[in-house]
């Protein structure tokens, strides 16, 4: 009998009891599922492996152990979590590369200036080749090739750190900044080429002490400087709108092989983690150590709902303009035919509520002779309302329908339905009997002011910033009316809202 089983079965419960745990708040809440507000995670990689140096090109081998299949595991556990929605790492280094390719005179240039650089360091001209370097690098950074191409960029920073050192064995007195320098250098160096080696066999011995020094600074407190920095970070949330980001690498030191998880987080959820783990040399136990871990953090992120859509504006207690144009024709009028009067309306609104408005209107409209000719000259009538509004809103559309007290003033008119007045213009002319013009033919109507109920409704769609378009109808009658008066005013207006 296999002693190890009942170990096997305890843990599988464990696993199991984990898992029921994780997917409680989703069981709780299963009417929410149409409105859930998933959380936008990236992994970002390739993970790479820091060694300790001393142990030379076998530390960074891991012949039993997938590094791929760990972030894997990582990016299963989010994708099978509704709660998450991972995007895809080619959407990432897609991102990098276009970049990269939108600022390709930088690229080029950085080329230009790191083979320069490089030649210029064999020739031993080390004032020529520092500045070179550095201006390769500065370019590389302008086009973004430290993440689309980054062992390009390390190859400059390693020729740079080499400059330095030489440099400070030539000029004793620059030697301690130069030396400053030569490991900052290495640390960039290795933070974008871990595997780039500095060999004790290939290297003088002081490049090697140096690069040494660099690296072990960078091993400290479990590697957190190299951790992506705030800056980074927060570059990549807002390219990529992202609430999570996953980085992850390895590290090969005394205690064996580590592996560093760091999730940011944007959200404000949770907050920001960092895990260590103490890995095997074997993929399946490793792999079951970073499920864990992953779990354990994706558990403490709650259920998030899509956010409420934002408040109406309101409208109690802003003021609404109005201007735009309209057109007015009389349903009662001297005329067979319809006439049209058209020109400028200005109305002005005050809400004492989101629903309810005082307001004032102003027409001033300019008349038109009607297609017969039997007005022998147009008019002008200047409306005038006041009254309340009735308004709904939803959003970026109002609509309200408003009640007031009309006055029109209507300009003198003359009218007539005689053919020879029509020709002589309302010129009282005899031609021959039967065809003239006389003066009881002639219908003159003096100005007139019409008083009477005012109804009007419309919509206003809002623009951007303060401005809206609105479309709308009225209608009126007078409580008065003579032979020749006119009645019943249909009218339309459109134009530019401003609130305010």
């Amino acid at each position: 009998m296999n002693p190890s089983l009942p170990q096997n079965r305890d843990r599988s419960k464990l696993l199991w009891l984990v898992a029921f745990l994780g997917a409680l708040p989703l069981l709780a809440f299963p009417a929410a599922a149409a409105d859930l507000w998933p959380y936008r995670v990236a992994l970002l990689g390739p993970s790479l492996l820091f060694a300790d140096p001393g142990l030379g090109p076998t530390g960074l081998a891991t012949p039993n152990l997938s590094r791929q299949e760990l972030n894997r595991e990582i990016l299963n556990t989010l994708k099978q979590d509704p709660r998450f929605q991972p995007i895809e790492e080619e959407e990432i280094h897609r991102a990098d590369f276009q970049h990269l390719q939108q600022n390709q005179i930088y690229a080029q240039m950085a080329d230009m200036y790191r083979l320069n650089g490089m030649e210029e360091f064999g020739r031993y001209d080390l004032d020529t080749a520092i500045p070179s370097l550095q201006q390769a690098i500065e370019h590389y950074l302008l086009a973004g090739a430290a993440r689309a191409t980054p062992r390009e960029v390390a190859i400059a920073y390693e020729f740079l750190a080499r400059a330095y050192i030489e440099r400070a064995q030539t000029r004793p007195d620059l030697a301690i900044e130069a030396r400053t320098n030569a490991r900052a250098a290495f640390r960039e160096m290795i933070r974008l080429n871990p595997s780039l080696l500095i060999a004790p066999d290939q290297y003088p011995r002081e490049v090697v002490e140096i690069y040494r020094d660099a690296y072990y600074e960078l091993l400290r407190e479990d590697g957190r400087a190299l951790d992506l920095d705030e800056a980074s970070l927060q570059t990549l949330a807002l390219q990529h709108q992202l609430d999570l980001l996953v980085y992850t690498y390895f590290l090969r030191d005394s205690r064996g092989l580590s592996f560093v998880l760091q999730v940011a987080d944007f959200s404000g959820a949770v907050g920001s983690t960092r895990e260590v783990l103490l890995l095997t040399d074997e993929t399946g136990s490793s792999r079951e150590r970073v499920s864990r871990a992953i779990s354990r953090i994706v558990a403490c992120y709650p259920l998030r709902h899509q956010p409420p859509p934002p408040p109406s504006p309101g409208d109690d207690g802003t003021i609404n303009i109005q201007a735009g144009w309209a057109n007015t024709f009389y349903g009662s009028r001297p005329t067979e035919r319809y006439f049209f009067n058209q020109g400028l309306t200005v109305a002005l609104s005050y809400f004492f509520t989101d629903y309810l408005a005082l307001y004032g209107q102003a027409t001033m409209l300019f008349g038109q002779r009607d297609p017969d000719g039997n007005l022998l000259s147009g008019f002008n009538s200047f409306r005038s309302i006041i009254g309340l509004i009735l308004s709904y809103r939803i959003t970026w559309f109002r609509s309200y329908f408003a009640f007031g007290i009309e006055g029109n003033r209507v300009g003198a008119f003359r009218a007539t339905d005689d053919f020879w007045c029509k020709v002589t213009g309302g010129q009282f002319v005899t031609y021959e009997p039967g065809k003239d013009c006389l003066a009881h033919e002639i219908v003159i109507q003096p100005d007139l002011f019409l008083v009477g109920p005012h109804l009007r409704a419309g919509v206003s769609f809002d623009l951007p910033g303060p401005f809206s378009l609105f479309l709308a109808g009225d209608f009126a009658f007078y409580l008065f009316s003579q032979v020749e008066d006119l009645d019943f005013p249909f009218g339309a207006q459109t134009g530019v809202e401003y609130r305010f």
